[in-house]
């Protein structure tokens, strides 16, 4: 598991392969019907001061918050 890590801890323009999400159900919800399975994710930008990450997921760009970015459990692009 030392090679999987929340994608808050990411790279910005370094792609990302989706493990799994965690957190609560609600945020579970919501991830997947983003479109957060079995996917590539980049992080484009990140903003230090209000902690919203812009993330590339297929062929879009979404707005998500710190704690949720902080779900999503990825490993290293290969």
């Amino acid at each position: 598991m030392d090679n999987f890590f929340s994608l808050d801890k990411g790279i910005e323009n370094k792609k990302y392969r989706v493990v799994d999400i965690g957190g609560s159900e609600k945020i579970k919800r919501r991830m997947l019907d983003l479109g957060f399975v079995d996917c590539d994710v980049m992080i484009v930008k990140r903003s230090a001061l209000k902690g919203v990450y812009l993330i590339q997921i297929r062929n879009f760009i979404l707005a998500l918050k710190r704690k949720e970015v902080a779900n999503v459990l990825v490993k290293k692009y290969e």
